[in-house]
């Protein structure tokens, strides 16, 4: 029933038009499918795969990059190597895509670094080795420019 469920929140969701609305649906659905432990790994490496497929289609930079810190929530179901570098580069696409969306808003990118720094933080505690410590001292630099970069255009 699980399965069926699955199926067609992802049909509606596939099926919606508006990239905010869509937006939202999408990491509700991962956020809810995060904590539940009812559907095996294969199922849920074909969702990861669906939804970063749904990630990369939204046009805005800073939906992308939010959409894959989402998904990067799947992988606590894993805890083979292969799944881990798959939540590495999901982390690290997160990160292209809010340093190309810093380029046109640097306050978006604020929280998305935040947020980003945050989810390094969870899966370094967690003890997931695709994590290293300077990484996240890179974040804080980020957060820190981008804060310069938020004063500066406020002050023109």
């Amino acid at each position: 029933i699980t399965s069926d469920i699955v199926s067609k929140l992802l049909e509606i969701l596939e099926s919606t038009k508006d990239s905010d609305k869509k937006l939202d649906l999408l990491i509700n659905f991962i956020n809810n499918l995060s904590v539940i432990s009812c559907i095996d790994q294969k199922e849920y490496k074909n969702l990861c795969t669906k939804f970063t497929s749904i990630a990369n289609s939204f046009v805005k930079r800073s939906d992308q990059a939010n959409s894959m810190i989402a998904i990067s929530n799947l992988y606590n179901h894993f805890s083979y190597p292969k799944e881990l570098d798959e939540c590495k580069e999901c982390l690290e696409s997160a990160l292209e895509y809010s340093d190309y969306a810093m380029s046109t808003n640097p306050k978006s990118c604020l929280f998305l670094y935040i947020t980003l720094v945050n989810k390094y933080l969870y899966f370094l505690e967690k003890d997931f080795k695709v994590i290293v410590c300077k990484k996240v001292s890179r974040f804080l630099d980020k957060i820190n420019n981008c804060i310069k970069s938020i004063k500066a255009e406020s002050s023109n």
